[in-house]
């Protein structure tokens, strides 16, 4: 092999190598406002107060329910969705209080 094409394929391994680990760092879970740093994953599946179960799912940038809403999380760990409310994980990371005073609780 020669001296430029051994380069070329080194060039192109990294560039391929650097891709999948920035593919792999992205997030697809929030950290909890708590003292202790919890760590919740939002993707995942709940039950609402009316009993309707609600799959959510990670594209790589926006977290979709199965009712076609989407959610994303700021740096303060709060969840905002499409719906208009923003929701907040209990440290158990199994309940989300939401602003309209409902509750998703994750299943099991």
């Amino acid at each position: 092999m020669k001296t430029g094409s051994l380069f070329l394929t080194l060039v192109v391994t990294l560039a391929l190598l650097v891709g999948l680990a920035a593919a792999r760092d992205v997030p697809n879970v929030i950290t909890v406002s708590s003292g202790d740093n919890n760590v919740c994953n939002l993707a995942g599946s709940y039950m609402n107060v009316d009993g309707n179960h609600i799959k959510i799912d990670f594209n790589g940038m926006f977290f979709t329910a199965s009712s076609g809403e989407t959610f994303y999380v700021t740096s303060d760990a709060v969840v905002h969705g499409s719906h208009g409310y923003t929701g907040i994980f209990e440290f158990s990371c199994d309940v989300i209080n939401w602003s309209d005073n409902t509750k998703w609780c994750r299943d099991a």
